[in-house]
Parts: C-alpha cells; sequence; structure tokens
C-alpha cells in the first residue's frame, strides 16, 4: 500500500505522511492488558476514513498512511503528532504511553534539514531496502574493492597528486581543492572535493566565445585527462563515493527529481558511471543522464562496474 500511494502522490502532486506507532512490548504482549485494542481505538479517532492503517512490521509497529496532505503541508506533521499522541493519552495509561514511539516521514522529502541516513530513506521504501538486501553480498563486494583499490591509488599516485596540488598552488591564489556540498547515498550530504580549476572569484569572469576564461590553463589540463576527479578517491575511502556509480547531485536536482529518478539515491555515487563513458557529461540534458544512471541501477552486477572501469580507461586514453 505504501509503494502504491507513492505513485498517487507522485501523480497527484500531493504529499503522503507516513506515520509509524513503535510499540513491541504493548502489540506483542496484550492478553491482559487490552492495549493494542485501544491502541486501534485511538488512532481511528485521530485519522481520516481517508487514511490507510496496517502493520508495518507484524506485532510491532503499526502504520498509518495520511494521504492528500497539500504541497506546502510539512507543517502538518506537528498537527498529526499533537492529535495522535493526545487520543494516545486518553485511553492508555502514563507508563503504557512511555512505551509508544510515534515517528513521521514525508513523501517526497526534499532533503531538507538533518540528513535523512539511510533507515529514514529505506523506512519511505520498503520494496527497494529488500531489492538492496538481496544484493548484500556483491555489494559487500563492491565496497571492498573501493577500498582496496583506492587506497592503491592513492598510494601509487601520491607523487603526481603533490605534482598537481604545487601547479594549482602556484598558477592561481585560492585554495588546492575545490569544495562543494552534494548528496550522496539515501540523500546525505557530504563534502564532494576536486582540484581546483578555476580561478579563484571565478563568477566574476565572463564566459565568452573564445573559451571559458574562469578556467585556468592548469585547469584545463586537468579537466582534459579527469585529473581533477582524483580527490574523489579520499571520498571513497571514506564511504561517502563509489567508483562506479551515478555522480553526486546537487540538491535543487534532487528537488525537481520524480519518484523513479529519486532511486538514483539508493547507491553511493560515484567518480565515473554508465552515463559518464556513454559520453552525458555536465553539458548534456540532465533528463537523458539520469535515465541512463537508472538502467544501470537497475541492471547492476560486479561485471557491469569492470567493463564501466575499462570503457573509463580506454576513453581516457584516447584523449591522451
Amino acid at each position: 500500500m505504501l509503494c502504491l500511494e507513492r505513485k498517487r502522490a507522485e501523480r497527484s502532486g500531493r504529499r503522503l505522511v507516513l506515520m509509524l506507532l513503535d510499540a513491541p512490548a504493548l502489540l506483542a504482549h496484550d492478553e491482559q492488558t487490552g492495549a493494542a485494542d485501544k491502541i486501534q481505538y485511538a488512532i481511528s479517532r485521530s485519522t481520516r476514513e481517508t487514511d490507510i492503517t496496517g502493520w508495518y512490521q507484524d506485532g510491532a509497529v503499526i502504520g498509518v498512511i495520511f494521504t492528500e496532505i497539500p504541497v506546502a503541508g510539512r507543517s502538518v506533521v506537528p498537527v498529526l503528532s499533537g492529535k495522535v499522541s493526545r487520543a494516545l493519552q486518553d485511553v492508555l495509561s502514563a507508563q503504557q504511553a512511555s512505551q509508544i514511539e510515534l515517528s513521521f516521514h514525508v513523501f517526497p522529502d526534499d532533503c531538507e534539514g538533518e540528513d535523512p541516513g539511510p533507515e529514514a530513506f529505506s523506512t519511505m521504501y520498503p520494496d527497494l531496502r529488500r531489492e538492496i538486501a538481496s544484493k548484500r553480498g556483491p555489494l559487500l563486494i563492491k565496497r571492498s574493492v573501493d577500498i582496496a583499490g583506492s587506497f592503491l591509488a592513492l598510494l601509487l599516485l601520491a607523487p603526481l597528486l603533490i605534482l598537481i596540488a604545487l601547479a594549482v598552488k602556484l598558477t592561481s591564489r585560492g585554495s588546492v581543492l575545490f569544495h562543494q556540498r552534494r548528496l550522496g547515498q539515501y540523500g546525505k550530504t557530504f563534502t564532494f572535493l576536486k582540484f581546483r580549476s578555476m580561478y579563484r572569484n571565478s563568477s566574476e569572469v565572463l564566459v565568452t566565445a573564445a573559451g571559458d576564461r574562469r578556467v585556468m590553463r592548469t585547469g584545463r589540463w586537468l579537466r582534459k585527462f579527469k585529473l581533477d576527479e582524483l580527490p574523489q578517491l579520499w571520498n571513497v575511502v571514506r564511504g561517502e563515493m563509489s567508483v562506479i556509480g551515478p555522480r553526486p547531485t546537487l540538491r535543487y536536482q534532487v528537488e525537481q527529481y520524480n519518484e523513479r529518478q529519486r532511486q538514483r539515491l539508493d547507491v553511493r555515487p560515484g567518480i565515473t558511471g554508465w552515463a559518464q563513458v556513454n559520453g552525458l557529461r555536465g553539458d548534456t540534458d540532465l533528463t537523458e543522464r539520469i535515465n541512463c544512471d537508472l538502467w544501470y541501477l537497475e541492471n547492476w552486477n560486479l561485471v557491469l562496474d569492470f567493463q564501466i572501469m575499462f570503457m573509463t580507461f580506454v576513453k581516457n586514453k584516447n584523449a591522451a
């Protein structure tokens, strides 16, 4: 029902709110107190006929889907919380009420405020959580390869990294690295790293017909051979990125995603990916790149990752 209501909310342009009532001690051992019946009665008093009530986790967590919430209805959560809490307090003892934990989840979530993290993300997408669980073994191998490969690359490329850092520092004022907040897996924000390829205060420099004058001479060389991306190996080591995956996205882009496109947030973003090896980069249509990334997610396996890595090396070699 939750998956179905997500699709309906997407079509209608309205939000839904999922409330989880977590009370395993009361719901699992109810023979003497009748607490489960009282909880269900309180829920029926504080919900509408169009809202959907059922087990989110059998015998432990009751779920309520509040449907057709206006787009500007994020402030409805405190109202719903207060209404349900008062109804529960009317029928339960203080001790029983203290054993209940209420949580509220809004769809679509524009990733505002604190990072949602894997638990909050998977709560609204139990279907995707099951899919991830079925690939746990290959995903563990992928992460192991990411860590080992990134550590080895950082070690072997250390002299080159130092030379690039010196070149950037000696040819322009400013920091060696470019830092930007991006959204990664489950909508979690992280600091995305690149070697700086533009002049400081580059927003004040015009892009002319002769070329992008914001880009330093050293930066053009770094971009040509994709060497500006090397600091992202540290993002991989930290667990914020993978070597292979969709490129990390900006917040304003996620705010425009539909439900299917938000599946890009289901995996760690990558340094290179299926869209990139197929020639779809930042100057191409965003929807086309997203569709390419979604194809990768739907068809992912370890062999495909190795194929993308091989294609990345071949393209870079040809560019050289």
